[in-house]
């Protein structure tokens, strides 16, 4: 899966938005996995699992001073981030 936003704000270095997200998903087993993911602003940012088979749950763990996403973050199949 591939993570990108569309406000460079959202980005895990010292930005205002959101910097860590916790994406908790079902891997090809079926079993419950989580992953965090660093947001890099407008690039995207791949998960190191590759056997998502679903995702359950996926919240900010860790934001900037604003409190909130920047932007819209979307999620998309690893090399399809059209």
């Amino acid at each position: 899966m591939t993570f990108i936003s569309e406000n460079n704000a959202d980005n895990g270095a010292t930005a205002t938005g959101v910097l860590t997200l916790r994406m908790e998903y079902l891997d090809a087993a079926g079993d419950e996995q989580t992953e965090d993911i660093t947001m890099n602003g407008t690039t995207g940012v791949n998960t190191t699992a590759t056997d998502i088979r679903f995702i359950n749950d996926l919240y900010s763990l860790t934001v900037g001073s604003n409190g909130v996403a920047e932007g819209n973050i979307r999620v998309y199949k690893t090399g399809a981030d059209t």
